[in-house]
């Protein structure tokens, strides 16, 4: 991998995950959000452990540079993060398939064109922590399901997973500010009860937003648009219950993100007025 690729992997991805501070009621956290790009710590993903997993990327004169992470829902479909639409042209963003290993070239096969990009706010302001960071992405050609590419179901609308255990996915760091690993990585971090959150940032947290926290690691800036997951062992299978949206700096507290099932009727009618067909799947528990 050229030096000049490997800048663009760590100025462009979002996550980041750093040790925190051991209770929530010694939080302080400044006001404005940050938005990060990588995932500090957690563990490797196995091959094929997570085929709704996307990537979305830019098309440069360097080729395909990432910057967001995003979740198949139906084979015309990925839903993502509104800010990953922030200062970007449609035309100019793919998404990317079956990467998981991001020191290989990206294959061609792997890669499909944006067709529209619908966000549930049109005006979302990136410095708005109030803004509806969410959005459905049409590809411009049906994505094909095999072994290594599928779909995430959603949850029932109005599920709540406060004090449960769910999974962030997303590329990242080995140590802060360093480069962002080539393989995805996972972390298992806890709901926290919205009381909780608005204490720790100190104002107000929508219901249609989830926080998450957990000793020692969690997210913290954010990859933005990639998949929160949730272990439903009546389906045995993952439920997509959140959108990375941001966090505060790293060791000052929860981050927050999207809630999917606030927003479930919405995702139902981007996906029938695209007019490209497709249905998500459901989760019977979530």
């Amino acid at each position: 991998v050229h030096l000049s690729t490997l800048r663009y992997f760590r100025n462009t991805m979002q996550i980041l995950i750093s040790s925190l501070l051991v209770a929530l009621s010694v939080f302080s956290i400044e006001a404005k959000p940050h938005i990060g790009s990588r995932i500090l710590g957690g563990e490797d993903v196995e091959p094929e452990a997570y085929p709704f997993m996307v990537g979305l990327a830019n098309v440069t004169s360097h080729g395909y540079v990432p910057f967001c992470g995003g979740s198949i829902i139906t084979p015309n479909h990925v839903i993502t993060a509104a800010r990953c639409k922030t200062n970007r042209r449609t035309k100019n963003i793919v998404v990317l398939l079956e990467t998981h290993d991001r020191s290989h070239p990206f294959s061609n096969d792997g890669v499909i064109k944006v067709a529209s990009f619908q966000l549930r706010q049109p005006k979302f302001n990136i410095d708005d922590e109030f803004g509806i960071d969410i959005a459905i992405v049409t590809v411009a050609s049906p994505i094909k399901f095999n072994k290594n590419i599928g779909r995430v179901c959603l949850p029932t609308p109005g599920s709540d997973v406060t004090g449960r255990t769910v999974r962030i996915l997303g590329y990242g760091d080995v140590q802060f500010g360093g480069l962002s690993t080539t393989r995805p990585k996972k972390l298992d971090t806890t709901v926290i009860p919205l009381y909780k959150c608005r204490k720790a940032w100190g104002r107000q947290i929508k219901s249609t937003q989830l926080c998450t926290y957990s000793d020692g690691e969690a997210p913290c800036q954010g990859d933005s648009g990639g998949p929160i997951v949730g272990w439903v062992p009546e389906t045995n299978d993952y439920t997509l219950v959140g959108i990375v949206s941001y966090g505060p700096e790293c060791t000052k507290g929860p981050s927050v993100n999207t809630r999917v099932a606030a927003f479930i009727p919405w995702i139902e009618k981007q996906i029938a007025d695209s007019g490209v067909g497709g249905k998500p799947c459901y989760s019977k528990q979530s």
